[in-house]
């Protein structure tokens, strides 16, 4: 860790994009989303009680999923970016590819160009949504939220 830090390559650890084209993943933003809120909450309760809370079944199975998922659309975005031609990847001269958080709501169409993706715009919706109820209704209950299997449907997991 100490190496990465002095490297001034610590956000290396928590790479939310592709690195051959800099696109922003939905799917690996949900998961890093997920794992800091899960992770701050569990931490937050053991301070406060002295003991590691018991995690819901759901939230276990919603990181799961988010590992799955991530898996899977790493996998798409590679394969789609091998039919994709050369001549349609554009990129950044400063960082040698275009990345950004439009990446999140976008889908690239076969000529390189991005396109806004109502389906990407309502799993980033959800998961915003979802993940600010789990720390306001964790807070306010004082327990770790279980999160309706309905929430992590309209995520996108």
């Amino acid at each position: 860790m100490l190496t990465i830090w002095k490297e001034k390559k610590f956000l290396d650890l928590i790479k939310i994009y592709d690195a051959k084209t800099g696109k922003v993943s939905l799917s690996l933003t949900q998961m890093l989303l997920w794992t800091i809120a899960i992770g701050v909450m569990v931490m937050i309760f053991s301070l406060m009680y002295l003991q590691v809370p018991n995690i819901p079944d759901s939230l276990i199975a919603l990181m799961g999923l988010s590992v799955a998922t991530g898996s899977i659309g790493q996998y798409q975005t590679n394969e789609i970016d091998k039919r994709t031609p050369p001549a349609f990847k554009e990129t950044n001269p400063k960082t040698g590819f275009r990345a950004g958080l439009s990446d999140l709501i976008t889908i690239y169409k076969s000529d390189g160009k991005p396109f806004p993706s109502i389906a990407k715009t309502q799993h980033l919706f959800w998961t915003l949504i979802t993940i600010i109820l789990f720390i306001w209704k964790s807070a306010v209950d004082g327990q770790l939220w279980d999160v309706p299997a309905q929430l992590v449907v309209l995520m996108g997991m």
